[in-house]
């Protein structure tokens, strides 16, 4: 089964999203194709209670920027809903979603990163709330010394929301960033890890522990 779903009005698709699905024995299932008429990419996805998945990704417009996204879609890979979140202070400018998470099948939280529309260009840290209809409830952008990028978020034992990535300093390096967050989008803390001096470090993956933290996985490399 290969369906197309849109993110826009245009039938014609360059490059696409693709969403495979498997039984508990690797059967296949199912496969989704979808986007818009630029190039489209999902990132991170997280599934409901109903077995719906929640996707997030992005999709280049025909304004040549990319679009932060959303997308629904039920148990045999049709759309339920897509959109651009709404009420974004994002635009104009480029935005990116690379990792979505489920709290309790009422709140849907995406993170990445946005490039705000100031001289220079600055790269944030991102969040946005959704319901699961795809209402808007609320979009942040978090300060930083420098470029920084939000690549994935987890739930806490505490019932917070803990995103991590990287944080990028010019004539410092690149160095782990965690934030943790309340389900409000406000910040509760900030850590920027540093490595050795001659080290810099991405974080690409996270998974919170059973003591309330988290382990962080990424990348190290040479200054």
């Amino acid at each position: 089964m290969n369906r197309k779903i849109h993110f826009g009005s245009s039938a014609v698709l360059l490059c696409g999203c693709s969403l495979l699905t498997i039984q508990a024995l690797g059967q296949h299932v199912y496969e989704s194709v979808f986007g818009d008429i630029g190039p489209d990419v999902a990132y991170g996805l997280t599934e409901l209670g109903d077995s719906s998945i929640v996707i997030i990704g992005t999709s280049r417009n025909m304004d040549a920027l990319w679009y932060l996204n959303f997308a629904r879609l039920d148990v045999v890979g049709d759309t339920m809903w897509s959109t651009y979140p709404s009420g974004q202070t994002f635009y104009p400018g480029n935005s990116f979603g690379y990792s979505v998470v489920n709290v309790g099948d009422s709140l849907l939280v995406g993170v990445g990163k946005r490039f705000a529309p100031t001289s220079p260009v600055q790269i944030l840290s991102c969040a946005i709330a959704m319901n699961i209809n795809g209402d808007t409830l609320w979009t942040k952008t978090y300060s930083a010394p420098s470029e920084s990028n939000a690549q994935d978020i987890v739930q806490t034992t505490d019932g917070n929301l803990l995103l991590a990535g990287y944080n990028w300093t010019f004539g410092v390096g690149v160095h782990f960033m965690a934030s943790k967050i309340t389900l409000t989008g406000d910040t509760v803390w900030t850590r920027y890890y540093d490595h050795d001096p001659d080290q810099s470090g991405q974080v690409f993956g996270l998974a919170g522990t059973q003591d309330g933290g988290a382990a962080l996985l990424g990348i190290t490399f040479p200054s």
